[in-house]
């Protein structure tokens, strides 16, 4: 799994990204099962993916916030 070398960031992307700490730092979380929907986790996701060049990946949090181990319900419909 690729992991982050911070030491490998620019000066510009450490304070970006030290800006964007600052930024949400003091801001709540909502609950995994509702990251899908939470502007914090969506900032934190935003700032990092600007900085680094990344796509959106917003997707994630959508079906994230679905898995079962997430919510704790099981797959399948609802009755």
């Amino acid at each position: 799994m690729p992991v982050l070398d911070i030491r490998a960031l620019s000066s510009t992307q450490l304070e970006q990204l030290s800006k964007a700490y600052d930024d949400v730092c003091d801001k709540p979380l909502k609950s995994l099962p509702e990251m899908a929907t939470d502007d914090t986790r969506k900032a934190i996701d935003d700032a990092i993916a600007s900085v680094l060049g990344l796509p959106d990946y917003g997707i994630l949090r959508t079906l994230l916030s679905r898995e079962p181990v997430i919510t704790m319900k099981k797959l399948g419909r609802k009755k």
